[in-house]
């Protein structure tokens, strides 16, 4: 092939020391060839082989695995802390499905038994027309077919012919205040209806029960059918 370029000299050095020293001739510098050959076209020197598997060596040695050091590293222990997390919240989320699971399953088996005591009360309620039914016979039967209202005027009747007798004396209404004439009017009514009702009743009399005071007003005021009640009224005092 042709002959490759010369090699170019090196620059001389700069002289120092002192003035007057005569440095020596500076030695020449050889530039290898590179190993695609010189400047126009030299010839290629090929890489021994031990050299190129040694270098393969040394690259395998180097070569640095992602799970051991770097940013690789740091990037799998965030996602490791992050899988935690991710395990806490789904552990958490999973005992709150266990409860409103349970919660439900409760609450289902409260609504049965409300219904079966439902379907309990009913069948007894229904067992109960049956049984006043039977009640109003005997009364009806017991009674000689009478209302109530009939047979408890003819009770009060038979008390005022030959029965016992209960008087109520209202001489010391007139020192009440309105307030406790109300009330003892509303007492006058508790104890008429509680009377009437009676299977053996008294015959009732309203003493010093005069006309215009305030107690006659107050017991028309507050009871309806004050004037149809089947008992005695005098304006006069029992203790006189």
């Amino acid at each position: 092939g042709r002959a490759g370029t010369p090699p170019a000299q090196a620059p001389p050095a700069p002289q120092t020391g002192a003035p007057g020293h005569c440095p020596g001739p500076a030695p020449e510098r050889a530039v290898a060839p590179m190993a695609g050959g010189g400047g126009d076209g030299g010839c290629p020197s090929a890489e021994p082989e031990g050299e190129a598997a040694v270098a393969c060596e040394a690259l395998r040695l180097l070569r640095i695995e992602p799970s051991t050091a770097g940013p690789s590293a740091g990037r799998t222990g965030a996602a490791g802390r992050c899988s935690r997390n991710v395990l806490r919240k789904q552990r958490r989320w999973e005992r709150v499905l266990a409860a409103k699971r349970q919660k439900r399953r409760q609450e289902r088996e409260r609504s049965r038994a409300r219904r079966a005591q439902g379907s309990g009360e009913e069948m007894r309620g229904a067992e109960l027309p049956r049984r006043g039914a039977r009640g109003r016979g005997r009364e009806r039967a017991r009674t000689g077919g009478r209302a109530p209202a009939a047979l408890a005027k003819e009770r009060l009747l038979e008390a005022r012919a030959s029965g016992p007798r209960l008087c109520v004396d209202l001489g010391v209404a007139d020192h009440m205040t309105q307030k406790e004439t109300c009330r003892l009017a509303s007492q006058i009514r508790r104890l008429y209806g509680a009377n009437r009702r009676a299977e053996k009743p008294f015959w009732l009399c309203l003493t010093e029960f005069a006309v215009g005071s305030l107690i006659y007003e107050e017991c028309f005021r507050m009871n309806d059918g004050f004037s149809n009640y089947l008992v005695r009224v005098s304006d006069h005092s029992l203790f006189k």
